[in-house]
């Protein structure tokens, strides 16, 4: 299963493609605010 990876921006920004060079094979997520971010991680919405 590969990681699930959430990231600042929407799709097709610098942000979206650090996350492709970091893990190619992670699932890519999208969230609008730091805040939303920190709140995924810690209910386990996303690996990192």
């Amino acid at each position: 299963m590969p990681k699930r990876l959430g990231y600042l921006a929407p799709p097709g920004t610098y942000t979206e493609e650090a996350t492709e060079r970091y893990d190619p094979e992670a699932e890519r997520i999208p969230y609008t605010t730091f805040k939303t971010i920190i709140e995924a991680v810690r209910v386990g919405e996303v690996d990192e």
